[in-house]
């Protein structure tokens, strides 16, 4: 989807702390965007990982809600 709209997706595989690894790789390929995931079932809000990249980082950030 990404390619019809011309738009580049980079990613990777990487173990560590979840969150630290993302601010690092975001950091390493200047990102422009962070897009996460959420994980759990949460109700009205999110926490976790997603929480924290969003807190960690000065780049935008959107995390993206699991199919319910």
């Amino acid at each position: 989807m990404a390619a019809e709209r011309n738009v580049r997706v980079e990613g990777n595989t990487r173990h560590g702390i979840p969150h630290e690894v993302i601010l690092e790789y975001a950091d390493e390929t200047d990102a422009d965007l962070i897009v996460v995931g959420e994980h759990g079932a949460h109700e009205a809000h999110f926490s976790g990982v997603g929480q924290t990249v969003l807190e960690g980082s000065g780049r935008e950030v959107r995390v993206i809600e699991a199919e319910r």
